[in-house]
């Protein structure tokens, strides 16, 4: 592998999961952020010991839930090695609401079946993404701020 990848391959097995070898979009940053997060709770062994074992990603409670500034980051720093690409589509007529939506470049789709192939420490974490992957983002959210409440903005928490 030309490309070493450590915790920044949690985003790109997201959205690999969800579009389906490039036929659909992984649609909004939103879900893509608990998607992450959800692999790095609930596959915890495997991410500390197939892919970021000194560097797990620090998730903080935000709006919709837990945020890491660092994934953001990340999502930055794939797309500029080529490894992930990204738009933004307006959701409204008025333009006032928009979705980021990603999906992986042919380098990117490459470099993670290689993964795959070499790490079998990763089909835990393929296994989590998958149970969410076809969910709708708010699906997602209702579900991170069920099991994981402590990670939810107080002035956020449903009444």
């Amino acid at each position: 592998m030309t490309d070493r990848l450590g915790r920044e391959l949690l985003p790109l097995l997201a959205v690999d999961v969800v579009t389906h070898d490039g036929r659909y979009l992984m649609e909004g940053k939103t879900k893509l952020m608990k998607l992450v997060f959800l692999a790095q709770k609930e596959a915890a062994p495997a991410v500390a010991g197939a892919i970021a074992p000194d560097s797990p990603y620090q998730f903080e409670p935000y709006f919709y839930g837990p945020f890491s500034r660092d994934v953001a980051a990340d999502l930055d720093s794939l797309s500029r090695r080529g490894l992930l690409d990204s738009d933004v589509k307006n959701i409204d007529p008025e333009g006032r609401f928009a979705q980021n939506r990603y999906w992986l470049t042919e380098r990117g789709r490459t470099l993670v079946r290689e993964y795959l192939r070499d790490q079998s420490g990763i089909s835990a974490v393929w296994e989590v993404l998958q149970r969410y992957s076809n969910w709708p983002g708010s699906k997602v959210v209702r579900h991170v701020h069920a099991v994981y409440p402590e990670m939810v903005r107080v002035t956020d928490r449903p009444t």
